[in-house]
């Protein structure tokens, strides 16, 4: 089953990975539908880097530049509700995506039930070097609350225990009204 998939991401200074970053889209197995970037007031060469992504991108690239810093949550609520796609995808600038990251979250979503992956990631230090611990050992995300998250309760666990990393999960964009507006009290 095709589905459109969008991928929002938000930057604000992010020239040291960003390139990394969009290249790691433009590798996927499975390309983005779209992309909706939305800069907060960059200051440094990241709106350049994504203006040179955008011309060359085999896949559509909605850039947005903020007139006003919004902020890290009122920026990625701007992203998400510009997003077309079925499934939207979130993703911090500095991420660096495995291959098959697009591909694997189809097919999780070929499952009309799912309505959120929420996937681990490794974690790296500045030289891209690959931590001991991966992000969900990092957040806590123990074995118990995964089998929770697995049986159908992640709304309570993301609710409840609010640690979870945005830039980890997808989810169909139906939901976006019961995401939106993103607590501002949630993030530490």
């Amino acid at each position: 089953i095709l589905m459109k998939i969008s991928v929002a991401v938000c930057t604000y200074n992010g020239e040291k990975y960003l390139r990394q970053q969009l290249d790691s889209f433009a590798s996927q197995t499975r390309l983005p539908d779209e992309a909706v970037i939305c800069d907060d007031c960059s200051k440094d060469s990241t709106r350049q880097i994504l203006k040179d992504f955008a011309a060359q991108s085999s896949f559509p690239v909605n850039l947005h530049f903020n007139k006003e810093n919004l902020g890290f949550v009122k920026n990625f609520e701007k992203a998400i509700k510009l997003c077309e796609g079925e499934i939207i995808v979130l993703s911090d600038q500095d991420d660096i995506w495995e291959m098959e990251k697009l591909e694997t979250i189809e097919k999780k979503f070929a499952d009309p039930e799912i309505g959120l992956v929420y996937a681990d990631a490794s974690v790296v230090d500045e030289n891209l070097n690959i931590l001991d611990k991966t992000m969900w050992q990092y957040v806590n995300f123990t074995d118990e609350q995964q089998k929770k998250f697995d049986s159908g309760r992640a709304f309570d666990l993301l609710i409840r225990d609010g640690h979870f990393l945005g830039s980890s999960m997808a989810f169909r964009s139906r939901f976006r009204d019961l995401i939106l507006p993103i607590p501002l009290d949630i993030y530490y």
